[in-house]
């Protein structure tokens, strides 16, 4: 019998080393499968003592009655159970009772039945907080388990087609961004007279002006930064690779943020950086202590920055696979760090709404689709493999669209005005004509 735990295990390891997902993802899978898996063995552990209870019961019975009664009565029994194994995607059938309890479980036991028992079983669980799982939490554990049995088809196992699971119907997509003056004052609010105040403001910024998730900006090396070009290359989600780009501002406080580890230097005017040379400058209780710029820079390059100058820099070879942001302690800046660095900055900002790092990402893309972007660029700029899931954004063109209407239908709504205002004078004069 092939075990459905075993066949998990190879999935995972597919999705990790064929597909190429994330270590978050493979994580997320195992760990929604773990819960099925639990709950299909109790399922039929549970399934089976029952039916075995009442046959006992009905045993019980027989002794107390006719033999025509009993008879009756157990061909009755034998039915309801038969019908409860059917019901139940016949999870007993040619399993012994000891396979059952060790939870040895064969892929003919996830039957339409047992998914909807399924999801009934996580639609009554409890999140963390005490409420309700959310259905968006909810359908994830059933998009683990469809990839899971697309899987088991493609290795040649029979098992529920995935496309009879579909998914629970949601509600849109409520997106929390922040409008121009919120976003002005948040990225405004870090003291940049200590290091620790530009390295935060630095990361608002290209938040803010590449629109990144908070796991790619975490795992952002510096080499993949092109001061030059004012652009990034990222690894996004499923390791698909897309360029970011920088604004002026976010590429001024990642170069002073830059300049301050030692990491840049000015080419042009051939100043020699070596990482070596610069360890007692760059210790971690210098950078993110009481020091300033000119305290963490042997040039003048960071006092005399200015936007003029970004393509005379570049990054130094021994800087290269270094994160591109490093947390108080000098390691690489994770991703509770960075939430923890814009919850901070919120309330310094007055602002009250509920933001995380995400929300940088929805500003990005509302203030893009506010301008006047199109919606393809905007999904480029974001990774997203869907289109659909870019058109959660479209809302915030309500305004433009406003706009649009009024510009480009005002000469047919004046037409229409005034053919409405000459009605009604004519109407007028013929009242008064026939009084």
């Amino acid at each position: 019998m092939k075990d459905l735990w075993q066949l998990k295990r190879e999935f995972l390891e597919h999705c990790e080393i064929e597909k190429g997902q994330s270590k978050l993802t493979v994580d997320n899978y195992g760990r929604y499968l773990d819960r099925f898996l639990s709950w299909l063995g109790e399922f039929n552990v549970n399934t089976t003592t029952d039916i075995l209870h009442r046959s006992t019961q009905m045993g019980k019975q027989s002794n107390r009655e006719t033999e025509e009664g009993t008879n009756q009565e157990i061909g009755i029994l034998d039915n309801q159970a038969m019908k409860e194994q059917e019901n139940r995607g016949e999870a007993t059938k040619g399993l012994g009772v000891d396979e059952i309890m060790t939870k040895k479980l064969a892929p003919e036991l996830i039957t339409d039945e047992t998914v909807r028992q399924y999801r009934l079983y996580i639609n009554r669980l409890s999140a963390p907080d005490g409420g309700e799982l959310k259905l968006t939490t909810q359908n994830h554990h059933v998009l683990a388990l469809r990839a899971f049995l697309r899987y088991l088809l493609s290795r040649g196992v029979t098992v529920l087609p995935p496309e009879k699971i579909s998914l629970a119907r949601t509600g849109e997509r409520e997106i929390n961004f922040l409008n121009k003056e919120e976003y002005i004052r948040l990225l405004k609010s870090p003291d940049t007279k200590d290091a620790e105040g530009i390295r935060d403001r630095a990361v608002l910024e290209t938040l803010f002006s590449t629109g990144m998730r908070v796991s790619e900006i975490v795992n952002c090396n510096i080499g993949r930064l092109n001061l030059e070009q004012g652009e990034i290359s990222i690894l996004g989600k499923g390791k698909k690779l897309r360029v970011v780009f920088l604004s002026e501002s976010a590429c001024y406080w990642l170069v002073k943020y830059l300049i301050m580890r030692g990491a840049v230097i000015d080419q042009k005017s051939k100043i020699k950086n070596q990482k070596e040379d610069n360890k007692e400058i760059i210790s971690t209780d210098l950078i993110y202590g009481s020091a300033q710029i000119g305290e963490v820079s042997n040039s003048n390059i960071a006092n005399d920055l200015s936007i003029q100058q970004f393509s005379n820099l570049s990054v130094l070879d021994s800087y290269k696979n270094d994160p591109l942001f490093l947390s108080s302690r000098g390691n690489r800046m994770n991703a509770r760090a960075v939430e923890r660095l814009i919850k901070k900055y919120k309330r310094l900002a007055g602002i009250s709404k509920d933001i995380s790092p995400h929300s940088l990402r929805h500003t990005f893309a509302t203030d893009l689709l506010s301008g006047g972007a199109d919606i393809r660029s905007v999904q480029s700029m974001l990774g997203h493999s869907n289109l659909s899931t870019t058109q959660i954004y479209t809302h915030v063109t309500d305004q433009h669209l406003r706009e649009v209407h009024r510009r480009f239908h005002a000469a047919s709504n004046e037409d229409s005005a005034t053919d409405a205002r000459s009605a009604d004078s004519s109407f007028d004069d013929q009242n008064k004509k026939d009084h």
